[in-house]
């Protein structure tokens, strides 16, 4: 969390800074809002997936492990970072603004997390030693269409005096996002009992290609002339292995609004000549 704070500062200093032909005057830009249509951003969406097929680790795997080897305890899973929150992944943002009521963009991030249980602790088969290397990991790309709906008109881009007058300007959106994502699944296991090796010994690989569909509520704070601050939340619902896919999510996403993709044409005719 901490890089993306400190990436949100540095780009909001440099963009400050940026080539820019408008004069700003006691806060007044001489370039309308409407000239900067388009916006990217970079931002970070706090998922929480069912993860519905990790339910069979605390049923079955758990309590048989722990009657193999009393104390061996419990096994980390992807479950346990979702409910410490730490499923964060990053996502870069492309769009543009249609009047005061409509934003239309897409989206693009990657995520990708291992969690490992090297373990042992004595069995009740002649006292040996059970150990259990346990590496799990998961992949997912994804990407989709964003249509935000801004019932109250969208927040002023300008100058601002101090966050209050910030926070009064914030309006309220309501939006859904439709993505594809590609996931994925790697399971190695090896068991077996000191010092006779690994008895067990096996690998498993899944991969799944989803559509989803997020209906979602948020609200967008302005910070500048150029720049915005948006937070959203949804449930996302897919086509397919819902159990461990449906969820709620959180996203922060901070955008630069800019005027076209060319280069930027200068509104004043040439100097003239002395």
């Amino acid at each position: 969390m901490g890089w993306f704070v400190a990436t949100l500062l540095l780009s909001s200093v440099c963009f400050s800074a940026e080539e820019d032909t408008g004069l700003t005057l006691h806060g007044v830009t001489d370039e309308a809002e409407e000239a900067r249509p388009y916006y990217w951003g970079i931002g970070l969406v706090n998922t929480y997936p069912g993860l519905a097929s990790e339910d069979i680790i605390d049923r079955v795997v758990e309590p048989a492990l722990n009657v193999l080897a009393p104390g061996f305890g419990g096994l980390d899973t992807f479950g346990d970072l979702r409910d410490e929150h730490l499923f964060l992944p990053p996502q870069i943002t492309l769009g543009k603004v249609f009047g005061k009521h409509w934003a239309v963009g897409g989206h693009l991030g990657y995520s990708e997390g291992t969690v490992r249980n090297d373990k042992e602790q004595r069995s009740i088969l002649f006292l040996l030693p059970f150990h259990l290397d346990l590496q799990v990991k998961r992949l997912a790309w994804y990407g989709g269409v964003d249509i935000d709906y801004y019932p109250f008109g969208r927040p002023e881009l300008r100058e601002y005096q101090g966050l209050l007058d910030r926070v009064k300007e914030a309006k309220f959106r309501v939006g859904a996002t439709g993505s594809l994502t590609y996931s994925g699944y790697n399971a190695k296991i090896q068991t077996g009992l000191l010092p006779l090796g690994s008895l067990i010994k096996f690998e498993l690989r899944d991969r799944w290609r989803l559509m989803g569909l997020c209906p979602n509520v948020g609200f967008d704070l302005p910070l500048g002339p150029r720049d915005m601050l948006s937070a959203t939340t949804g449930y996302t619902l897919f086509n397919n292995q819902k159990q461990d896919f449906e969820g709620w999510n959180v996203t922060v996403n901070w955008r630069h609004f800019f005027s076209s993709f060319g280069k930027k044409k200068s509104k004043t005719g040439p100097l003239p000549t002395p």
